[in-house]
């Protein structure tokens, strides 16, 4: 009981200042109220100093000597971990985040259509089939949670299929920007929904067809439409 009670407290306080760190309640170069914080919620300097380590991690924190835990800018941070992807989609930049996560996948995922086309056409396609038909149920369901859980699995499947490390690896960043959509409550993001089963089903055709050429383009062309249409204001 005591090991998930500090459990519960650090995940607690570790999101309190993850949050606080994106949001600019502890802005930029200034130095973390660790002992206010500690007071505050109630938790041990043991359960803040671990939130702390965590952050430093994440690049969004650093501990000097004789100064304390300086708030780094936003430049340093891991900006495709989970965690951090998370805390930007209730934060004041969440649309820049959405507009940065879908460019990083127009870079990768048309070529991980392409590859699984041409590497792993059958295996792949199967896959990716069976989550757009997943997405069409979820949809005519009016279950926004099934679809966009189809919606990450399709696209893990897709850079898995590549059989390259280095983009299967993106799956993780591209499912937490899902996610962070489905969270966030922007209707303009949440509406897209309705339109874009079709291009995964035309994704998902081609490459089970070995179409590596039709492949690349829907991919482009899935992600190009969703950045057109939740754009940033400038």
């Amino acid at each position: 009981m005591t090991g998930r009670v500090t459990g519960d407290r650090y995940e607690t306080t570790l999101n309190l200042l993850g949050q606080g760190i994106i949001d600019g309640t502890f802005p930029v170069g200034s130095v973390l109220p660790t002992e206010q914080i500690q007071e505050d919620q109630h938790v041990s300097r043991t359960v803040v100093r671990e939130a702390t380590r965590t952050l430093s991690t994440l690049g969004l924190v650093k501990a000097q000597r004789n100064v304390g835990t300086t708030v780094l800018p936003p430049s340093d941070w891991a900006t495709t971990h989970p965690m951090v992807i998370r805390w930007r989609s209730h934060g004041p930049d969440y649309l820049t985040q959405h507009h940065e996560l879908l460019e990083l996948r127009l870079g990768v995922e048309p070529v991980a259509a392409e590859l699984s086309a041409r590497h792993t056409p059958a295996e792949t396609g199967a896959k990716l089939l069976v989550q757009a038909e997943r997405m069409r149920q979820a949809l005519l369901a009016a279950s926004p949670e099934g679809f966009f859980e189809a919606d990450s699995l399709f696209h893990r499947a897709l850079l898995e299929g590549s059989g390259n490390a280095i983009l299967a690896k993106q799956a993780g960043p591209v499912a937490a920007g899902l996610q962070a959509r489905f969270e966030s409550g922007q209707e303009q993001l949440r509406r897209l929904i309705q339109d874009s089963v079709d291009r995964h089903v035309f994704l998902a055709e081609a490459v089970a067809q070995g179409d590596t050429l039709m492949a690349r383009r829907w991919a482009e062309m899935l992600i190009r439409y969703t950045l057109a249409e939740g754009r940033p204001s400038q």
